[in-house]
């Protein structure tokens, strides 16, 4: 079976790495919504993580998913649920962000080794001509 949700490089322009609940659905949004320019870099960038990603990261995400897991599971009670998701969400983002924080040097290390023609310049990606992608009219 292929793999269609994980960790991922890049699944928006501005994140360097976040969990992707819908690898094959978020392919097809790129190649419909997005600037023509914009579509190889993106599918290019995207991919699911390889590497050994350290621990802090690994649990962090997984505490984010079950946050997530959690919310959708609320439906009558959701005023009632919100206030709990909403709260443990933005913790558990905070966390996140500061394992992010704390592993950022080995992560954009990770990822060059991943991904070698990134056109990542350290905060988003950058849609430059580059003999690496071919834009297609």
């Amino acid at each position: 079976m292929k793999k269609n949700k994980g960790l991922c490089w890049l699944v928006h322009h501005d994140t360097l790495i976040e969990y992707c609940y819908d690898y094959e659905n978020r392919i097809k949004v790129i190649k419909e919504a997005k600037s023509s320019n914009e579509v190889p870099v993106r599918l290019y960038e995207m991919a699911f993580v390889k590497g050994k990603l350290p621990d802090e990261i690994l649990k962090t995400s997984n505490k984010l998913q079950k946050a997530y897991a959690n919310y959708k599971k609320t439906d009558n009670r959701w005023k009632k649920a919100d206030v709990k998701w909403q709260s443990a969400v933005h913790k558990a983002k905070d966390e996140w962000q500061s394992a992010i924080h704390n592993h950022l040097s080995y992560l954009k290390k990770l990822h060059r080794k991943e991904r070698p023609k990134t056109c990542w310049n350290g905060k988003k990606l950058v849609f430059r001509k580059s003999p690496y992608f071919k834009v297609s009219h």
